[in-house]
């Protein structure tokens, strides 16, 4: 379980890394920010499956009422970052981003940032927990 965990998370870091490798470009090209906007996407609705079907339950089940509580509150958070995501992906798509790139790269750095700390989070909460 944690080996697929820690496989799932390093898909998502290299997706939010190719995306980052994109903003860094003064013009976009629309087929590889699209590209590479679907891929983040697709590894990160991968991970949360991964977590919600299968290493949720099976920290919930255990014995220990602390690590229950902290993987309940991980989850809920999961759901408010999905939330602003979701906003994010909505308010930029591929033709505003595009045509306004800077403040695309902007807003795509904070969210990237957020990503990361949240996985950040799960790593240190969730491997020992499957260890």
């Amino acid at each position: 379980m944690l080996a697929r965990l820690k496989a799932r998370h390093a898909a998502l870091e290299s997706a939010l890394d190719a995306l980052e490798r994109l903003t860094r470009n003064a013009t976009p090209d629309r087929a590889q920010v699209a590209a590479a906007r679907l891929a983040l996407s697709q590894a990160s609705a991968q991970r949360t499956r991964y977590l919600n079907d299968e290493v949720y339950p099976k920290v919930l089940a255990s014995d220990d009422p602390v690590a229950s509580e902290a993987v309940r509150a991980l989850r809920s958070e999961g759901a408010q970052l999905r939330a602003l995501s979701a906003e994010h992906v909505a308010a930029w798509n591929i033709d505003r981003a595009v045509r306004n790139w800077p403040d695309y790269c902007r807003a795509s750095a904070e969210v990237r940032a957020t990503m990361r700390g949240r996985v950040r989070r799960e790593r240190a909460l969730l491997y020992p927990l499957l260890d």
